[in-house]
């Protein structure tokens, strides 16, 4: 079969682009933000809140890097399940990308609380949070080792990603 009748033809590299988008959005607002602050074109507005803050932002976070591991592994599993490779796949990018949301929203909101408030505590949490996010990277690796995959649904992959 060559590649472009292989379904996975590309599979990598527009999952790639999907998780680039994602990431280099959350780096750029936090970048946005981070100069807007800094240049005094923002000033703390709700200083008064700041404890509030920290309890949501640290409630956002444990609750996201949680349910993003339990419902990517909930999706895993399902994904193992399928027999034919291209839906087992399919399975995966979406277990990815609902991992990559639900991490997603408290990077995003733990920005937002720097804006509002200017507090540096807020920017190094989502740029904690951030080299997290870059380490889920899809790779073909990383598909192989999560699904199971048989040597043929490996080598099948191995021929697409080629």
């Amino acid at each position: 079969m060559n590649s472009t009748q292989n379904p996975l033809h590309g599979y990598f590299k527009a999952l790639s682009i999907v998780f680039l988008g994602l990431l280099s959005g959350q780096v750029f607002f936090g970048l946005i933000a981070f100069f807007l602050q800094f240049s005094g074109k923002l000033g703390p507005v709700g200083a008064e809140l700041l404890n509030v803050f920290v309890y949501v932002v640290a409630v956002l976070i444990v609750g996201g890097f949680i349910s993003s591991r339990l419902m990517f592994n909930k999706m895993l599993k399902l994904a193992k399940e399928k027999t034919d490779l291209s839906e087992k796949m399919t399975a995966y990018r979406s277990a990815l990308i609902i991992r990559y949301a639900l991490l997603e929203a408290p990077i995003f909101f733990s920005i937002l609380a720097y804006v509002y408030l200017g507090h540096y505590f807020f920017l190094v949490t989502a740029a904690l949070l951030l080299v997290y996010f870059t380490t889920l990277r899809p790779t073909p690796f990383k598909a192989v080792r999560d699904l199971d995959m048989s040597s043929t649904e490996m080598e099948i992959l191995n021929r697409a990603t080629q």
